[in-house]
């Protein structure tokens, strides 16, 4: 019996659709891979497994192995698939967010004449984030 072989660049442009990236660069980035890897990864029709399986968290084992939908990870009985949608939404505007971080942090380090305002800014926004990330407690 002759088996399938897997789409595998189909199932990397699947991921990077699903966490809206649209640069490559972007998506190896949140990989944690070079932009040469990642390029290397759809010409050659391959990717690592286990890296994926790790950082796409959200995406079924069973779709990275096959290619078949569902992308997604079955939700859990009794779990509302809308809670389930938004939290991956979520995530995957945190990695944005940390994405624009490292970004930031890489123009201030290049551009020294404007490090200073860059690292105020960087502060002031880490702080603006750690303020609305936190459970709401009543002022007494």
């Amino acid at each position: 019996m002759a088996t399938e072989k897997v789409n595998k660049v189909l199932i990397l442009r699947e991921i990077k659709s699903h966490y809206q990236f649209k640069r490559d660069v972007d998506f190896a980035t949140f990989l944690g891979i070079s932009a040469q890897t990642l390029n290397s990864w759809f010409k050659r029709d391959t990717f690592d497994l286990e890296l994926l399986y790790h950082k796409c968290t959200a995406i079924s084992p069973d779709f990275l192995f096959t290619g078949q939908q569902p992308l997604l990870r079955q939700a859990k009985a009794g779990a509302n698939p809308e809670v389930l949608d938004l939290q991956t939404k979520l995530i995957a505007e945190m990695e944005k967010s940390r994405l624009l971080e490292q970004k930031l942090m890489t123009l201030a380090l290049k551009t020294p004449h404007t490090e200073e305002n860059a690292l105020l800014y960087f502060k002031q926004y880490l702080e603006e984030l750690n303020k609305d990330n936190q459970p709401n407690q009543e002022k007494k």
